[in-house]
């Protein structure tokens, strides 16, 4: 071991040092996924070498189930350009590209991947922030295969921290130390420190930690990327928030935000709006109560899932509305939509008012140019849920000179009361020219489509298909409960390698894509995110 270092001055090169890792972990995350030497998978995670007082976690396995692997591997070999630039094939070593990489960026001299890194570097890693005495602290954990090696290949890391040179034995980074125990090694701000968290770790790891189990549990299978906020991170947080306080001392108001009629400022943040800041900011960490999130490859595409509280959305978001989005026409090119709780626009409101003093002065002139009510003629307006809407057969030269919108497929489909919705219809049309459709509706059932082009307007009112469809379902696969959904299907009349005409190289690699989905629901008392993309 090298000798123990004694901290100096502030955290701020210890950060560096954990975003710099950071950084380096999402590089793995892009190019890993193809370097699987074999199906094994499994095995201790780096959550078994941290202790329970964790609370960030953000973690790398090269070495993922047999099913992560294969879709990995068969998902990003569709795109020519990955494989061209990557150069890498299922037997390769990716800790040496990784190497290679980092080399490219910052040169350390005499640093040799055979031999200092090869022998000892496993494939598992982790970046976390620790509890010390109520500051975060940062820490790496590398999974480690020989000790002896990596003791002597960690010194030379050091080495290069230090000075760039792997050789210059004079030299030992500072605020950097480590220690190896039971096949990991932990690198943090100190020896001791090191120390420190695996004495923690004995006494009680973040991998058997209940709070830290359950969001994994509900979070499902993990993949190549894994993520964890603990809720003690968010009370830390909230514990600091009034050092933020004086961070806008000496700032004028235009600094501030201010909004002003000529030269003079009539509007501006107070300090009561900022101590309401803070006081709701304050409570919402209080209230945490953590999450976990995932990257994996699944089902011929790559998912990003996060799971989390859901008392973070009560007030704005609805359960019980109509699956909207799903009756879209089943050729629909991109889609966006929502389901609203009772009285959201009102929610919403309060909560802006806290910090922008202004927002009701905004809320009159709309009131006033528009004759409408707000919040409850806009909450009438988007029933219980709405979704916007563009069709398939788009273009966009029509797109870019159409004045009022018509010739275009774009409209929204809107579940609620249908008598409500058009008499707000109706005040809204009545400030716009004679001549402008924008704002034509029509009727069916309890659904009321709204556009400005008359065929697309009669499709949208049609009871469509395209929940039944094998990319919606694919890429939105909680279609009937999400609270929020996006969507985008790039195969549909080919307009996304239409686009492309003129450059052959990227139609190539544009037409592995099917899907993109960006979804949010919630169960029981948690709440889903989940991004898809996938390919044909």
């Amino acid at each position: 071991m090298p000798p123990a270092t004694k901290p100096s001055g502030g955290r701020g090169r210890r950060i560096g040092l954990i975003g710099g890792a950071v950084v380096g972990l999402g590089a793995l995350g892009v190019a890993g996924t193809w370097a699987f030497v074999t199906l094994s998978g499994g095995g201790a995670q780096p959550a078994a070498a941290l202790p329970s007082s964790t609370l960030a976690y953000a973690s790398i396995d090269l070495d993922p189930s047999a099913s992560q692997k294969i879709e990995a591997l068969r998902t990003l070999k569709k795109f020519p350009a990955l494989d061209d630039t990557l150069d890498l094939d299922a037997d390769d070593d990716l800790r040496r590209a990784f190497f290679d990489w980092m080399q490219d960026q910052a040169t350390c001299e005499n640093l040799d991947y055979d031999k200092d890194l090869e022998p000892w570097l496993g494939d598992r890693a982790a970046v976390a922030a620790v509890d010390d005495s109520g500051d975060p602290a940062p820490a790496i954990v590398l999974q480690v295969t020989d000790q002896k090696s990596a003791e002597q290949g960690l010194t030379k890391l050091m080495h290069c921290e230090a000075s760039a040179d792997a050789d210059d034995a004079g030299d030992i980074a500072p605020e950097m130390g480590w220690k190896i125990s039971d096949g990991w090694a932990v690198i943090a701000e100190s020896d001791d420190a090191a120390a420190d968290i695996i004495a923690d770790t004995e006494k009680a790891s973040l991998a058997d930690d209940e709070t830290y189990t359950d969001w994994v549990d509900r979070l499902g299978d993990p993949g190549v990327v894994n993520l964890y906020l603990a809720p003690s991170a968010g009370k830390m947080l909230a514990d600091h928030l009034d050092d933020l306080s004086g961070l806008g001392s000496g700032l004028s108001p235009m600094d501030l935000g201010v909004e002003s009629s000529g030269n003079e400022p009539v509007a501006y943040h107070t300090d009561s709006a900022a101590d309401d800041e803070l006081d709701e900011a304050r409570a919402m960490l209080e209230d945490f109560a953590g999450m976990a999130a995932t990257v994996r490859f699944k089902d011929d595409g790559l998912e990003f899932e996060a799971v989390s509280d859901a008392k973070q959305t009560d007030g704005i978001y609805g359960t019980d509305g109509a699956d909207v989005i799903s009756t879209l026409p089943d050729d629909t090119a991109a889609a966006v939509g929502m389901r609203f709780a009772d009285g959201w626009l009102g929610t919403l409101l309060d909560q802006i008012k806290t910090t922008e003093p202004g927002v009701d002065d905004m809320i009159s002139e709309i009131e006033s140019g528009w004759g409408v009510q707000i919040p409850e003629d806009i909450e009438t307006l988007f029933g219980d849920s709405a979704v916007l809407a563009l069709g398939s057969d788009f273009d966009v030269n029509t797109l870019q000179q159409s004045t009022d919108g018509s010739g275009v497929p774009i409209g929204v489909k809107i579940h609620g009361d249908t008598d409500g919705i058009e008499s707000v219809l109706d005040k809204l049309r009545g400030s716009l020219p004679p001549d402008m459709p924008v704002l034509d509706s029509q009727v069916s059932g309890d659904m009321v489509a709204v556009g400005p082009d008359d065929d697309y307007r009669s499709e949208l009112a049609d009871d469509g298909g395209l929940g039944k469809t094998a990319t919606f379902r694919d890429v939105v696969p909680q279609a009937e409960d999400a609270v929020a959904v996006f969507y985008v299907n790039f195969d549909a009349n080919d307009w996304l390698t239409n686009l492309a005409e003129s450059d052959a190289e990227a139609q190539e690699n544009l037409e592995p894509l099917a899907g993109l989905g960006l979804s949010s629901w919630v169960d029981s008392d948690t709440t889903h995110v989940l991004f898809r993309l996938t390919t044909n």
